[in-house]
């Protein structure tokens, strides 16, 4: 499911496989033979970043390359891409080609954007939010494995010595019993 190229560097004509139609959509007569088409596609904001590492590793003649940028479909969205490339080289040691593969990771680079979101929501939120193991500890009770800082300001507990601790740190005298079995109850039938 990659999409292939090759370049022929001296000449500058490019060769794309049929990935650049199945992932990015465009038609075979709409695809450009030569590096312009390829850099013109990569999303303006990524492509002198882009540029500039592809030509630094052109000249320092190493063997590999990477990159990470959005490309451009032929329906005018972007995909997030990684892009791989090595070097052949003539009997001289001279570069004569770079082949590649660019790679879609769209989807990856979504549900990352999204966790950092959920992230910042769980961490800023001025509500207490804990997270708890799903194992139970003697006491039917879960360990906690997250807290946020407005858990740390409701109960007065640092992270540092809430995580591992039994849920049961939040129980004192005065706490309903009633209330914690039933608690324990849930917790032990997956109710909660």
């Amino acid at each position: 499911s990659d999409t292939i190229w090759d370049w022929k560097i001296d000449d500058d004509a490019f060769i794309w496989n049929k990935g650049i139609q199945g992932v990015f959509g465009y038609k075979k007569e709409e695809v450009g033979n030569n590096s312009n088409w390829w850099f013109e596609r990569i999303h303006p904001e990524d492509s002198l970043k882009m540029s500039v590492r592809l030509y630094s590793f052109l000249d320092y003649k190493t063997d590999k390359w990477q990159d990470e940028y959005r490309f451009q479909c032929a329906d005018g969205s972007y995909k997030y891409v990684i892009d791989k490339g090595f070097l052949v080289k003539n009997k001289d040691g001279k570069i004569v080609r770079m082949i590649g593969s660019i790679q879609d990771v769209t989807k990856q680079k979504e549900e990352e954007q999204r966790l950092r979101l959920l992230e910042t929501v769980i961490t800023q939120t001025n509500d207490s939010v804990m997270i708890c193991s799903t194992q139970l500890n003697e006491n039917s009770m879960p360990n906690i494995l997250f807290v946020n800082s407005a858990f740390e300001n409701m109960t007065g507990y640092k992270t540092e010595e809430s995580i591992g601790m039994s849920l049961d740190i939040l129980f004192g005298e005065k706490s309903d019993n009633l209330h914690i079995e039933e608690l324990k109850k849930c917790i032990r039938e997956d109710q909660v």
